[in-house]
């Protein structure tokens, strides 16, 4: 099965819910194992303690994995591991302890799962995160947690159209930030919030909130159209310097000057074979009323 990561980078985020319940839902009895085999690897990796909350958290991990295992190997767990390797990320950025640690931690996480797991399932995620991705992936989720509360809450409650609100200014906060001069799977993640926001508020009553997000697509036109202006300001500029200062200009003046002779000459003969043909009309005008007034 081929994943193609970069491409749906941050497409979980609008699930983030779903599979955080799935994460946390093991019981303490159901952790026995996997969280003394998560004991060893941080004992084994790290060179400190870490609180006992952390080796539950690796242990639901390990739990979470192996119930993908367990699916058929036709069934697409993409999405499932890119939340995997969100969520362990976000453990042990919360455990830090130092320079370098939070990659230390979070490699060693992945190389037990792989020690642990038959099929691997997730390995090729390892590399699939990084602090810039990790807070962006942070801002979607802010995102549609805001929007899952909106859609949620009692439209007579004073927060329902706050949670509208907080959509709408983080959304253009994020889509100013980062949407201006690119079009990336992070925008285009925008793209997609935008189109369920713009949906799920075209009939709500609250004054003051926007209909419709942003689209980045504006804002690829308006880079687009900054382009071609400024290709048309430069491009005269760029042309006087290379005729001026550089041998481009002693190589080409010959050739316009060669040009501009052809087409000299190519007006003067059209001019003549224009003169003769007016010669020639005037002659045949004055032959017709000859013959006229012989009749």
């Amino acid at each position: 099965m081929s994943y193609d990561i970069q491409e749906t980078i941050y497409d979980f985020a609008s699930l983030h819910e779903k599979y955080k319940d799935i994460f946390d839902s093991p019981t303490e009895s159901e952790m026995g194992l996997s969280k003394e085999f998560c004991n060893n690897i941080i004992k084994d990796n790290l060179n400190y303690n870490v609180n006992d909350n952390f080796a539950d958290q690796c242990a639901k991990g390990i739990i979470y994995v192996n119930a993908l295992t367990e699916k058929p190997t036709s069934v697409d767990v993409t999405t499932e591991c890119k939340y995997l390797s969100y969520r362990l990320y976000d453990e042990v950025n919360n455990h830090k302890n130092g320079d370098n640690t939070t990659l230390k931690l979070y490699n060693a996480l992945f190389s037990g799962y792989d020690v642990y797991s038959d099929r691997n399932i997730c390995n090729i995620f390892t590399d699939y995160i990084n602090d810039d991705i990790y807070q962006k992936i942070e801002k979607l989720i802010e995102l549609y947690t805001n929007f899952k509360r909106f859609q949620t809450s009692q439209k007579t409650s004073s927060d329902y159209c706050s949670y509208a609100q907080k959509c709408s200014n983080s959304h253009e906060i994020l889509i100013m930030k980062f949407c201006l001069d690119e079009n990336n799977s992070f925008c285009e993640e925008l793209e997609k919030f935008k189109e369920k926001y713009d949906s799920g508020v075209k009939s709500v009553n609250c004054p003051n909130i926007p209909k419709s997000l942003t689209s980045i697509k504006r804002y690829n036109i308006g880079a687009i159209t900054s382009i071609t202006i400024s290709l048309i300001l430069v491009i005269p500029f760029a042309t006087f310097f290379l005729l001026k200062f550089t041998p481009f200009g002693s190589w080409l003046h010959p050739i316009i000057k060669k040009k501009k002779k052809e087409w000299k000459n190519l007006n003067k003969g059209v001019e003549i074979f224009l003169d003769d043909s007016e010669g020639e009309n005037s002659n045949r005008k004055d032959s017709i009323y000859h013959i006229s007034y012989i009749i």
